[in-house]
């Protein structure tokens, strides 16, 4: 996104397209990175809103200066800002893990993943759910395409003994969306 972290992240106003698309590859790599990982997520402080600088203490190749060991935490309290919009979404990752506690699931393999590279699309399940990722920068999340991925999907089990049909799937429900105004869109 270069300057435009500094300048062109009021919330009040349309994104430009560097801004629109640093603002999805933030949101989006970092919900890939948690829903794959094994165990554990590991988040350095600050990166949960993007924040635009980095960090670096005091040292002789730097004249022992502290101008950047500092992290501006105010970014994400003004609700004017994008930044606030990225944390809401840090927020919403972290209480979805805790409602379907993936880290405490295997992580899925590389068979269970499906990838529709000219949609640029990808998915998999994990703790019942249903992980759709679109990588494209010039369609929304509607315009995923589950088919491929419907065959790994979430389903009925088998009724248990008599042969019954098996009980009907539940309504899919999208649980977190980075697409969702209270992310930025």
């Amino acid at each position: 996104m270069g300057a435009a972290m500094y300048d062109g992240m009021s919330a009040g106003a349309p994104p430009s397209p560097a801004v629109a698309r640093g603002v999805a590859l933030h949101k989006v790599s970092r919900l890939l990175t948690y829903a794959l990982a094994a165990d554990a997520y590991l988040n350095f402080v600050g990166n949960e809103f993007g924040h635009p600088e980095w960090v670096e203490l005091p040292t002789g190749d730097n004249g022992h200066s502290f101008h950047h060991a500092r992290r501006r935490w105010f970014l994400a309290d003004d609700p004017g800002l994008r930044y606030a919009q990225l944390l809401a979404f840090d927020r919403a990752m972290h209480a979805a893990e805790a409602s379907l506690r993936w880290l405490s699931s295997p992580p899925p393999t590389r068979g269970d993943v499906c990838a529709d590279h000219p949609a640029q699309q990808l998915c998999f399940c994990r703790a019942g759910a249903l992980f759709a990722f679109n990588l494209r920068h010039d369609s929304s999340a509607d315009a995923v395409t589950r088919e491929p991925c419907l065959g790994r999907a979430p389903g009925p089990r088998a009724a248990a003994e008599g042969g019954g049909a098996p009980p009907a799937a539940p309504s899919p429900r999208v649980l977190l969306n980075s697409d969702s105004a209270e992310f930025g869109g």
